[in-house]
């Protein structure tokens, strides 16, 4: 019995049978899924790698403040770090 190229394509396409549209079968448009992701996964990792910086650099500023803060004289000033 003679398919109709619908019925092949269809059956001889498992994406489509599981409801993924044909334009993201295309190789290119995969690498290119790809190289978005690990591009994201780049900037999250910079971001987090930041922030840690910031709020190492934040921690110390305040410890230093406080420091400074409970010093009687200057020579308590110079030995605060």
């Amino acid at each position: 019995m003679a398919q109709s190229k619908e019925e092949r394509n269809h059956s001889g396409n498992s994406l489509t049978t599981w409801g993924v549209p044909g334009a993201f079968t295309n190789p290119m448009l995969a690498m290119l899924a790809d190289l978005s992701g690990t591009l994201l996964e780049g900037v999250a990792t910079a971001h987090k790698e930041w922030f840690e910086f910031v709020h190492r650099r934040v921690r110390e500023d305040v410890a230093v403040s406080r420091q400074l803060l409970n010093c009687k004289s200057p020579a308590d000033m110079h030995g605060a770090r």
